[in-house]
């Protein structure tokens, strides 16, 4: 599968960068945000304002805070919400640009996938040793497995140490992402090296649609979202309609804050249980050591985890 994907993938770049055909799809493709999602009132959200001092801060600390973030042209700003003690401190965005909106939130995808997978640990239909190609009907893997493929695990995933060859590169390559991430060679024995994918995020999203019966966002309506009153939000699908779980995930940044207060609250949400204390412990400890030529952090469960380096 491996050579088969790679080709497809020169392919696409030289029509793209040789030829300058913009951006051909050799996969079927269809828009699926229709309308922008609405915004919700100035007032709706669930924090208590402070002024910086209230909280312990220099108003001025803030002020210089936000001057370097203007003068730092290597960051592309949307939106800025600050908490602290769980007051809301600061909000604001650049234009064109709303806090009132949702916006991508890119990899903290990730951290909202490795929540469900936690509730369903909690909720027994899970465990971090259940090897991942068994949670799949045979009809949906390739004929043959590697026995690396079949070592993967669930934890393995979480902290991306599957080692699959198959990547993001094949969300435009490849219809069926589930088939060809266990059509893949891997590159290491799973568990014993890190190797960032966000196809481990993925199949991750799809292990919830198989062992819940439900989407990812329908699992998470009344576990995560009802419970944080987070209203507004929209998860972009892989062509055989799974939630793309690394990516593709708006939120409103309101919302987003409501997530980071979560797992800094120990997963309880203005004084209500969400996600399990131990699984939030266990997120944000370090499971996977990070090359150095990687990046400065180690790794948690679909969260890195910088303090602990």
């Amino acid at each position: 599968m491996d050579l088969r994907f790679q080709k497809r993938l020169l392919d696409l770049s030289i029509r793209m960068f040789v030829k300058g055909e913009g951006m051909p799809s050799p996969i079927k493709f269809a828009p699926q945000k229709t309308a922008i999602l609405p915004a919700f009132p100035e007032t709706a959200h669930p924090f208590e304002c402070a002024s910086p001092e209230q909280v312990g801060l220099s108003e001025e600390y803030i002020k210089s805070y936000l001057s370097a973030l203007e003068a730092n042209r290597e960051v592309n700003l949307h939106s800025l919400v600050v908490l602290r003690d769980g007051k809301l401190i600061l909000s604001g965005s650049a234009r064109p640009y709303s806090t009132l909106r949702p916006q991508l939130t890119y990899s903290m995808s990730k951290t909202v996938v490795a929540m469900a997978i936690g509730l369903l640990i909690s909720e027994g239909k899970l465990s971090l040793d259940r090897r991942a190609y068994s949670l799949f009907p045979s009809s949906r893997l390739p004929a043959l497995l590697s026995s690396r493929i079949k070592a993967i695990t669930v934890e393995h995933l979480l902290t991306m140490q599957a080692g699959v060859f198959f990547n993001e590169g094949g969300s435009v390559t490849e219809e069926d992402w589930v088939r060809s991430f266990f059509d893949s060679a891997v590159k290491f024995e799973p568990g014993t090296a890190f190797a960032y994918n966000s196809m481990n995020s993925y199949v991750l999203s799809a292990i919830v649609r198989e062992v819940s019966g439900k989407s990812l966002n329908e699992f998470l309506e009344e576990r995560l979202w009802k419970p944080l009153g987070i209203t507004s939000h929209f998860w972009e699908k892989c062509p055989m309609g799974i939630e793309k779980g690394g990516w593709g995930l708006y939120l409103r940044p309101y919302d987003m804050a409501k997530l980071g207060q979560l797992m800094l609250d120990g997963g309880s949400f203005d004084g209500r249980r969400v996600l399990p204390r131990s699984w939030v412990h266990e997120m944000l400890r370090a499971h996977a050591e990070v090359p150095t030529e990687a990046g400065n952090y180690n790794y948690g469960y679909q969260i890195c985890t910088l303090w602990l380096r």
